[in-house]
């Protein structure tokens, strides 16, 4: 932001001062002439570069599949949940799925996610846990209207890594309240 705003003032300061002498050496007129000109020309000798780099994300909204059914009424303010994913893994693709499960952190957080996490077992090669918590139920379901085409290409690269039969499981928890009791 701050080189933005430098080479915003500063282009305005470089301007007005080449622009200002140019008033003084000739009249406004031909400046302001002269100043459109070079702007159209400015124009079109960067009409071809673009600032974003790289490819497109879609951002389309979609609906996933994986709606929650909770079989208990679920208070919006409930919280705080956490969902979990458990994959299975080949050991000879962990390092690409780990590369795939930094693009998945930040989509999960970009959804509402507080924070996120992965863990390997530690008595199974190849068996992850991923995790992300939202602080509340209607933050969870939220989510939903955050899900993008983009996020739904990114859910099925990761399962395509998943070996077995089914889809990976996916838990979700809300935490629970522990009352005290009187005494």
């Amino acid at each position: 932001m701050s080189i933005f705003q430098m080479s915003l003032m500063g282009g305005s300061a470089i301007g007005a001062a080449v622009w200002g002498k140019l008033a003084d050496s000739t009249d406004v007129t031909v400046s302001v002439i002269c100043g459109s000109i070079f702007g159209f020309i400015a124009v079109l000798g960067t009409n071809h570069l673009k600032i974003e780099g790289g490819t497109e994300e879609d951002l389309t909204p979609v609906c996933p599949i994986e709606h929650a059914i909770p079989d208990r009424n679920i208070d919006h303010d409930e919280g705080p949940v956490m969902i979990s994913v458990e994959y299975q893994i080949d050991p000879n693709h962990m390092q690409e799925f780990k590369k795939l499960m930094k693009q998945s952190k930040n989509a999960r957080l970009r959804q509402g996610a507080m924070s996120w996490s992965l863990f390997e077992d530690a008595e199974k090669e190849g068996k992850i846990l991923e995790y992300f918590v939202f602080e509340t139920w209607a933050d969870y379901l939220r989510r939903f209207d955050r899900f993008t085409t983009n996020d739904l290409n990114l859910q099925d690269e990761r399962f395509s890594f998943h070996l077995g039969d089914t889809a990976p499981i996916i838990t979700r928890r809300v935490a629970s309240r522990l009352k005290e009791s009187d005494n």
